[in-house]
């Protein structure tokens, strides 16, 4: 995409509301060609953005820049400009073409009515003597192919070209062969870098010719084209073969003259030029030194050439990378500049009113839409921290007062800059209020910055350090030459403390190289140390106590283990007590056994005598038995009853041993 669709027709997105704010750049450069202004509006067409037409054949003559930036400031387009498209398919208007234009070239078109594009005409010029024959539109295979390869020359976008319908490829396909058959004589890269070379050497000998100017004018505005025009390996070859360092060489060694020069815009146009396409932006941003040098550049006195850097340093803050690189350019101007702050040189211009009002205008808007740019994106897009501080260097400046003076010129175009500056400026300002509970902030009043800091330090730990930061800025010694460069010092710390993201990456110039969260980290190791000895300490004493509790523990355990030895001991002769008493019982309980059951027999034995001594007793009283019949009722056992007397009752079993 080009540089100028980057930056001239961005909108800026704030991540508060999520707006968007559109922002019309100037017009095109007074030394334009037409076939730079038919490239750069091809583009156009093919992304969607609308710009003015080309010069085409048969068209009326572009304004010039003066015209147009003046029809840019005042007055708004009634309707929709005319595509260049639509002019090579005869849909232009008659009032802008004219009637005979129009009725000649609907001869020559078939269906069209519109002037002839630059293929149409060169076709005409070279086949059948005069007569109109465009080649025949290849398979849309072969189509494709072709087409392709001419996007990829010219650095554009495939995904947006091929969009495009087919008679619009093959037309841009016959376009570029025709302008490569028309391409002049020694305008390779190697030949422009030499005369590059010798300018510079001739520069920096102080024997250039000042009879020359002209030519050497001429040769830079050729460069320019070429690397605005040519395919995407032209610019390529350029920078391979050393001539962006060949360019960016002349810009740093140029004396006050060629400062002031319409040498130095075009030299400047060419660096445009190169950044034109993602590999000659990327070529700019790594070069070491590419940067500062456009940015010195702003030392000239040219409004235009002041308008052109802006423009290139402000596009560059939207690319990635490009933004602390704008930074540290600014950074280094201020020192090249001699001047107390980087961005001293913007507001004291937008303060001033030139001879030309045009001139006034078109510088005005430039710085405005480079501070908002250098402000709202990359690490201003997330961070509010990053805003108010950029925005705190350009109120010190004195810039609110010069927006409130410019609001009263009422021009449409710088409105809109300064309603975007505004609008993002009172946000930040309610934000960092809400923060503060409400609290609004006056960065002039230093009493009441000091008191709300009191304020929320109080009944923290960041109290006692607020104190020792302000005790020992009291110890700084005033008569030293050096005092003021340590606030300034203090200063850039603080601020680089305040801004610094994740992993020691900071957003904007740093004053030391430290890592922010290193230091804190070690800062909370010192702390945790002091807290781990005072934790040791309380360790240790509780050691000992619990080693004194220990040993105490240990004493009785030692008693009780005597004392259960001892219950053991007893337990075992119990044991054994409780054993032999149970041998005891049981032979007892064996022995009674034995006992009774003699006492049963003895029992039985007296019952048998009984009954016998009975048996006697009766046969004695009766006298008719003999004693031979007691002898042998005695001597026969089966004649005495057979019934015993009941047993005695058993004796208790004895109780289990425990």
């Amino acid at each position: 995409m080009p540089l100028r669709g980057l930056f001239k027709g961005a909108s800026f997105k704030f991540p508060s509301k999520g707006k968007s704010y559109a922002v019309r750049g100037n017009s095109d450069d007074v030394d334009e060609t037409a076939a730079e202004r038919r490239v750069r509006f091809r583009h156009q067409q093919a992304t969607g953005r609308s710009d003015e037409p080309p010069n085409a054949p048969g068209a009326a003559p572009l304004p010039s820049k003066r015209r147009r930036s003046r029809a840019a400031t005042t007055h708004a387009p009634k309707s929709r400009p005319l595509s260049y498209p639509a002019i090579v398919d005869g849909s232009a208007t008659l009032d802008r073409y004219g009637k005979d234009q129009h009725r000649q070239a609907a001869e020559l078109v078939p269906g069209g009515g519109g002037a002839l594009s630059q293929q149409q005409q060169f076709y005409l010029d070279h086949h059948h003597g005069g007569d109109l024959a465009l080649p025949v539109m290849p398979s849309q295979q072969e189509l494709d192919a072709k087409f392709a390869q001419i996007v990829d020359e010219l650095g554009l976008s495939r995904e947006l070209m091929f969009q495009l319908s087919s008679e619009k490829k093959w037309q841009l396909y016959l376009e570029k062969q025709s302008g490569s058959a028309s391409k002049p004589e020694h305008t390779q890269p190697e030949y422009y870098i030499k005369q590059i070379d010798q300018m510079t050497s001739e520069l920096k000998s102080a024997s250039i010719d000042e009879a020359d100017e002209e030519k050497r004018l001429k040769l830079a505005k050729n460069i320019k084209t070429a690397l605005r025009t040519q395919p995407l390996s032209y610019v390529l070859r350029f920078i391979e073969h050393n001539g962006l360092e060949c360019v960016l060489d002349f810009l740093r060694n140029m004396n006050n003259q060629v400062r002031q020069s319409q040498l130095h815009y075009t030299l400047l146009g060419c660096v445009k030029a190169i950044m034109n396409n993602a590999n000659g932006r990327a070529h700019v941003l790594a070069h070491p030194t590419g940067i500062t040098t456009i940015a010195q550049s702003l030392k000239s006195s040219t409004i235009k050439i002041k308008v052109l850097v802006l423009e290139i340093l402000g596009a560059l803050c939207l690319v990635p990378g490009g933004h602390k690189k704008v930074l540290n350019a600014m950074m280094h101007f201020q020192y090249f500049a001699m001047e107390k702050s980087r961005f001293q040189t913007l507001v004291q211009d937008l303060a001033q009113t030139f001879d030309s009002e045009e001139d006034t205008s078109l510088l005005q808007i430039a710085i405005l839409s480079f501070i908002n740019a250098i402000i709202n994106y990359r690490a201003g897009e997330e961070s509010l921290e990053f805003r108010m501080h950029l925005r705190y260097e350009f109120i010190v400046l004195g810039i609110l007062p010069m927006v409130h003076r410019l609001r009263a010129l009422n021009m449409a175009q710088l409105d809109r800059h300064l309603d975007i500056f505004d609008l993002v400026r009172v946000e930040d300002e309610k934000e960092l209020a809400n923060r503060l509970d409400g609290v609004e902030v006056d960065p002039k009043n230093l009493k009441k910055m000091v008191e709300l800091l009191q304020k929320r330090t109080t009944h923290s730990e960041a109290h006692t350090h607020l104190l020792s930061i302000v005790y020992h800025f009291l110890l700084l010694p005033m008569d030293d030459p050096m005092y003021h460069k340590y606030w300034h010092l203090i200063d850039r710390l603080v601020q680089q403390v305040v801004l610094q993201q994740d992993q020691g990456m900071d957003p904007d110039t740093s004053a030391a190289q430290i890592n922010v969260q290193s230091l804190v980290h070690e800062l909370l190791k010192e702390d945790e140390m002091l807290a781990l000895k005072v934790e040791l300490g309380k360790v240790r004493k509780t050691k000992d106590e619990l080693v004194q509790k220990l040993r105490k523990k240990e004493w009785e355990y030692e008693s009780h283990v005597v004392d259960r030895d001892q219950l053991t001991s007893k337990v075992e002769k119990l044991r054994v007590k409780l054993e032999r008493k149970s041998s005891e019982l049981t032979e007892s309980w064996t022995k009674q056994k034995d006992l009774e059951r003699t006492f049963q027999e003895a029992q039985l034995e007296n019952g048998r005598l009984r009954q016998r001594i009975s048996l006697l007793e009766a046969l004695m009283k009766d006298k008719n038995v003999s004693f031979e019949g007691i002898g042998e009722a005695l001597s026969d056992p089966s004649s005495l009853p057979t019934a015993m007397p009941p047993p005695p009752p058993a004796a208790p079993a004895p109780p289990p041993l425990a």
